[in-house]
């Protein structure tokens, strides 16, 4: 009991109030009446603590690294004998926009992650069939701009009836560049 309540404010935490008191509701109230809400409750408990560790793993963004120590020569100054302290960029990306598909309903999300396959994880708990499509490293400002090419087609919030050919192009762009190579269509 006493792992369920630290797993219940790690996600609190981390996810916030809806994901967690749905999982914790299904943990504590269905135990015997409806085995298979306990069982998906347990699940999703350990999918949110296994992508928060992978989360919280994935945040070490630099790392600050010293050159080899240098010995005193005479005729040297300090500066020259130690290096200062070097910031060394991660070649981790920061941030992924991503394409998602409902494989239920042929509906798309366009979105942005630290971790696409998380997401992906996620939303298959409240939607199995969504499975992720493509993934590019982007900015906020690159799904913003996806989201305006594709305003005639939005559902409701990231999610849109893409044609074919919509996602044929967007999965065809490997770069920032490729991304707004068509900006006469917008």
């Amino acid at each position: 009991m006493v792992t369920l309540a630290i797993a219940a404010v790690c996600c609190l935490l981390y996810f916030g109030v809806k994901l967690t008191v749905a999982a914790v509701g299904w943990v504590i109230a269905f135990p015997f009446r409806h085995p298979f809400l306990f069982i998906g409750g347990v699940i999703l408990l350990f999918l949110v603590a296994v992508g928060a560790a992978e989360e919280t793993a994935s945040e070490k963004k630099t790392q600050f690294a010293h050159g080899p120590p240098v010995p005193k020569h005479p005729g040297t100054t300090t500066a020259e004998t130690n290096p200062p302290c070097q910031v060394v960029e991660s070649s981790e990306p920061q941030m992924f926009v991503y394409l998602m598909k409902n494989e239920l309903n042929g509906y798309y999300k366009i979105g942005r992650s630290k971790s696409p396959r998380y997401r992906e994880r996620t939303l298959q708990s409240q939607e199995p069939e969504v499975s992720l499509k493509w993934k590019m490293e982007g900015t906020n400002e690159d799904e913003k701009h996806l989201h305006r090419k594709y305003k005639d087609v939005r559902l409701r919030g990231e999610w849109f009836s893409l044609t074919h050919q919509d996602v044929q192009w967007i999965t065809s762009c490997e770069s920032r560049d490729d991304l707004y190579r068509d900006a006469t269509s917008d």
